[in-house]
């Protein structure tokens, strides 16, 4: 195919809008529409050069897919082993268990389907200690390019009517999926299903300026340059991120495909030298974006403020150095063969595999250091009763437990310290991120609906003897909120009458993650043992005022109060000891923490083992 410098011009253009969205710079607030860009872009240039093979019979899958491995794995393989190794020298636990997760999906071309099963809003993301959620875009076009050639080998070739009706029935199911979609914006934003309809429209684009000459239009160009700027500048990313909308810089990449040439003044202004070199090298600033942003704001302490033009001057020279020495030599048969390219792919790929897969499954390797250790989440008996509603072996330390945890993940953080101190048994019936209740019926991480999982965990409850006290514990964010999750708060409550129930909390909340907080601190600063305390909120003793006064109409509910376990005359001391923690996060007891709350509990002759003495 005859190469369009225009082209990369616009990669240049796509990759910047990204950049300057995810750094946070207000006008940008679109931006997040380069990666659309890059959908219709990918599709044009694929179809060209596959089709093209096809005509002349010179179309090898062999051949496209090595071209593909040479273009996108080498690098990704290196922006992930770096991303990994800083993750285990910096990240707590959960968050290096994250990594560890998406440095399987990226290699295995997923992390779109991991992000969307895992319920992450895209938006906020680069803000969170990921480093490679952006590979999710790299999924949905690797997905594509598995498909499309294998579709296309099965069509007529040297028919470009065929190849054209195929595409636009792509393009029509995949909006009628985002359609369909509509009430799942994130498989509308993460799926190749939703999103394959802006790479089919750069697949038709290959297509018609094959079928037909197209003569350069300076004027569309432009309008085209508009649409795309108009949407990084004007769209909403809470309404505008995912759907119909995205049509808008969609076709604005449309028409700077169609019409730009290097004859007007669109093609003349994409194709300028600077402007060409950064679309080659998009391809590392892309990859690097985002773990260089999400580290760099990492390092950074109290009182140092982000600055963006130290990020970009180091975004370039990386993605320089990595364009001119990993890129180009891999992209090269002639610099690196085949016996050399499979031996480098399975020395990177095969360990980032395994210490990626060990480091889900051992939570994110805890045992690095003893402080890991006593950081690593706190969720009862294991992630595995995550939505148990059953008296069993793996998620009760009796076959006839007395006391039933009942709740969210602020209800996990109790359960082991319940345990070692209630010889007669604690069974878990917790599902993260559920309103205590019975009004969420979206499916939640075991896959049943919070009001399915409460259903059956009350049930097990009042049809087990031996369970005669409930504890219960949230950040009740959502019980009393409104008129519906009151009523179903209430229901519940009033479904465990004749059971002597306990409710915890709420932890006050702090302005950042605890034990990221203290960590930060022992590698970059000197330890007072104070730079991660804080205030409680003004509004929260108005919650705890609220709660008491609607917990009074229960004569079987007992509200337990934990903010002066927690903070004394108004600071609220994080750091216990060496090693250790009150909270994991910015609300979630460590193991330690939930010892220290359940033993100031005890000492006011009101815990558990007294209420279990009682009955």
């Amino acid at each position: 195919m005859t190469y369009r410098a225009e082209i990369d011009g616009l990669r240049a253009l796509a990759v910047i809008l990204v950049i300057l969205f995810h750094a946070d710079i207000e006008a940008f607030a679109g931006g997040f529409i380069g990666v659309d860009v890059f959908f219709v872009i990918s599709g044009y240039l694929i179809t060209t050069i596959v089709i093209n093979d096809l005509d002349k019979n010179q179309f090898s899958l062999a051949d496209f897919y090595e071209r593909r491995i040479r273009r996108i794995l080498p690098l990704l393989l290196l922006v992930i082993a770096v991303s990994y190794v800083l993750s285990w020298w910096l990240f707590l636990p959960q968050a290096h268990k994250e990594v560890s997760e998406f440095s399987v999906s990226s290699i295995l071309s997923a992390s779109n389907v991991l992000l969307y099963l895992k319920g992450h809003n895209y938006f906020g993301l680069e803000e969170q200690a990921n480093p490679l959620f952006h590979t999710w875009s790299l999924g949905v076009e690797e997905q594509y390019y598995i498909v499309i050639p294998l579709l296309l080998m099965l069509l007529a070739r040297n028919n470009v009517m065929s190849y054209l009706t195929f595409f636009i029935g792509v393009f029509l199911l995949s909006l009628m999926t985002v359609w369909y979609a509509s009430g799942d914006p994130d498989f509308a934003f993460y799926m190749i299903f939703s999103r394959a309809w802006e790479l089919a429209a750069g697949s038709m684009l290959a297509l018609v300026m094959r079928k037909t000459v197209v003569k350069p239009n300076n004027t569309l160009a432009m309008i085209g340059i508009v649409l795309v700027m108009a949407s990084a500048l004007l769209f909403d990313k809470s309404k505008d991120g995912a759907g119909i909308m995205l049509m808008i810089p969609v076709i604005g990449t449309a028409l700077i495909i169609l019409f730009s040439a290097s004859d007007n003044i669109c093609g003349k202004t994409l194709s300028l030298k600077w402007v060409v070199f950064i679309g080659l090298i998009s391809y590392s600033l892309y990859l690097w974006h985002i773990p260089l942003l999400v580290f760099y704001r990492y390092v950074l302490t109290a009182g140092q403020e982000f600055s963006f033009l130290t990020y970009v001057g180091i975004l370039s020279l990386l993605s320089y150095i990595t364009w001119r020495f990993v890129e180009k030599p891999f992209r090269s048969r002639r610099k690196i063969g085949m016996k050399t390219l499979t031996a480098s792919l399975i020395l990177m790929t095969m360990p980032l595999l395994t210490f990626g897969f060990i480091g889900h499954t051992s939570g994110g390797f805890p045992d690095r250091n003893a402080f890991f250790e006593a950081m690593r989440v706190n969720n009862g008996y294991g992630l595995a009763c995550n939505g148990n509603t059953e008296v069993n072996e793996s998620c009760s330390s009796s076959s006839e437990p007395t006391v039933a945890v009942l709740g969210n993940s602020h209800s996990m953080v109790f359960v082991q310290q319940l345990a070692y101190e209630t010889p007669t048994g604690v069974v878990q019936l917790t599902q993260d991120s559920c309103a205590v209740g019975y009004v969420d019926v979206t499916p939640g991480v075991s896959g049943q609906s919070c009001n399915d999982f409460f259903t059956d965990a009350i049930e097990t409850i009042v049809n087990t003897p031996s369970i005669r006290q409930v504890v219960i514990s949230s950040n009740f964010g959502k019980e009393l909120s409104t008129q519906s999750y009151r009523a179903s708060f209430t229901q519940l409550l009033n479904g465990l009458k004749d059971k002597e129930v306990v409710v915890f909390g709420p932890t006050p909340s702090a302005p950042f993650a605890i034990g990221e907080c203290l960590w930060k601190v022992r590698l970059f600063g000197e330890e007072k043992g104070t730079e991660c305390d804080f205030a409680p909120k003004r509004t929260h003793q108005q919650n705890i005022t609220m709660l008491a006064q609607y917990f009074e109409q229960f004569e079987h509910v007992e509200f337990v109060d934990l903010t002066d376990y927690i903070c004394q005359k108004g600071n609220c001391t994080m750091k216990i000891g060496t090693n250790n923690a009150m909270y994991t996060d910015a609300s979630h007891l460590s193991y330690k923490g939930a010892e220290v709350v359940l033993n100031s509990y005890q000492s006011e002759a009101v815990g558990i083992q007294q209420l279990t003495a009682k009955n």
